[in-house]
């Protein structure tokens, strides 16, 4: 098969279980699982496609247009294709690899505990952010270089 012809297998299969897992049961109770697609045996969830979707921005993943989920989970399972390519020549256990990914693993766990860490304090009230005004006239005067 050519690169074009597994492209659009990977397009039709994909529509096809996104339909399936966006129907419900008869009774009105939801599906017994949140996987939106399988690759190779490597579950691909709806919790993985609806974070995808959410940094995307816009209305949220509930009101993304069909052609745009598509597209986004074509490329979650794209991804874990090459995941699995890379895993099977054994680059995740490179030197090199394995450092950037503990670099970025700190990095976003730190920014994570900050993000929670701030989120707990209170914006300023008007009269603090009059005072801080007040109080550094030079990182708010106009025309002036600043060094």
């Amino acid at each position: 098969m050519t690169i074009a012809n597994n492209r659009q297998l990977i397009s039709i299969l994909t529509l096809s279980v996104l339909t399936i897992a966006g129907c419900s049961r008869s009774d009105g109770s939801k599906p017994a699982s949140q996987i939106a697609a399988k690759v190779n045996g490597d579950e691909i969830t709806v919790h993985q496609l609806n974070d995808v979707l959410g940094r995307l921005g816009g209305a949220g993943a509930a009101a993304a247009p069909e052609r745009i989920r598509t597209a986004a989970l074509e490329r979650l399972v794209d991804q874990q294709l090459t995941i699995q390519k890379a895993k099977e020549a054994k680059i995740d256990r490179d030197a090199a690899v394995m450092a950037v990914v503990e670099s970025n693993r700190r990095q976003i766990l730190s920014q994570a505990y900050i993000d929670r860490v701030a989120a707990t304090v209170p914006p300023p009230t008007a009269e603090e952010i009059h005072d801080y005004y007040i109080k550094n006239p030079e990182l708010f005067e106009i025309g002036r270089a600043h060094v």
